[in-house]
């Protein structure tokens, strides 16, 4: 009898634990944007970012928005099959882009990409007060050190 009301309390301890740890989880787990100068959450309404991947391995960043853009991170990856890749990936870090601004993110005339297989560049932007916007696009063959582009 008295196993049995052990095991009962101990059941019931284990669910209480799991259902707290697992709501934890999901709370935290819930991205915010937060200005780090108040501590404030900042709203998106009158600020968009578009981002648009051009030739050469470049991208343009855009602000369409109505009020300026302000510490913009963007990152470019390439993937393919087969890849090695040095730089792993390229990133940066805007501090203000005025609305309808545009800023070209040049090519890194430092990279080395070995692989096989359709090469992808994927860009990612995100922003204190924009939502994060990706442009993903297949920009050639890659075989070895040879990129035919597409």
């Amino acid at each position: 009898m008295k196993r049995n009301y052990l095991l009962k309390k101990g059941l019931i301890l284990c669910i209480v634990i799991l259902v707290g740890a697992s709501f934890s989880y999901t709370v935290s787990s819930i991205p915010a944007k937060t200005n780090l100068v108040t501590n404030k959450t900042i709203l998106y309404e009158n600020t968009a970012l578009e981002v648009e991947i051009i030739e050469d391995f470049q991208a343009n960043i855009r602000n369409i928005g109505s009020s300026a853009a302000v510490n913009i991170e963007w990152e470019i990856k390439f993937q393919a099959p087969f890849l090695f890749i040095l730089p792993i990936k390229l990133n940066g870090n805007i501090d203000i882009l005025q609305n309808q601004d545009v800023i070209t993110i040049p090519p890194n005339p430092n990279i080395f990409i070995v692989g096989f297989g359709t090469l992808k560049q994927v860009v990612t932007v995100s922003a204190d007060n924009a939502n994060t916007v990706m442009d993903a696009e297949i920009i050639g063959f890659l075989f070895g050190t040879f990129i035919i582009i597409l």
